[in-house]
């Protein structure tokens, strides 16, 4: 099979940028159920190149939980609960889980962009 360069970037040119929130959504998994956040549209730097039509945004993905009752819940000192408290967000301000259910408080909110352990960009 042939091998040609594909369009990449280098997270390492965004760690540390900020964005803000466009969307925010419940979402069932196959193994639970999430909140995932999406940054807007980052600016490519360097020689960064996407495939034509395609754009930067980070992500973060943040778990739920299920308390003894089999309500969803945001677990104290979670991940998101940290975030949310980060954001100055009170946690009992974000609405009951229902999927596809999207999270209007959290829209606009500034992140900051930084990197996972796969290259990905996350937002925090």
């Amino acid at each position: 099979m042939k091998t040609e360069k594909i369009e990449t970037i280098n997270p390492d040119n965004y760690i540390g940028d900020e964005c803000s929130v466009i969307k925010a959504e419940y979402i069932a998994l196959q193994h639970g159920e999430v909140l995932k956040i999406i940054g807007e549209n980052v600016e490519l730097k360097g020689d960064d190149s996407l495939p034509e039509g395609k754009t930067l945004n980070p992500s973060a993905v943040f778990g739920l939980h299920k308390n003894k009752d089999g309500e969803i819940i945001i677990g104290e000192d979670s991940k998101l609960h940290k975030f949310l408290k980060s954001k100055n967000i009170d946690p009992a301000k974000m609405p009951e889980y229902e999927e596809g259910l999207e999270v209007a408080i959290l829209q606009g909110i500034k992140c900051k962009i930084q990197k996972n352990k796969n290259n990905f960009l996350d937002l925090v």
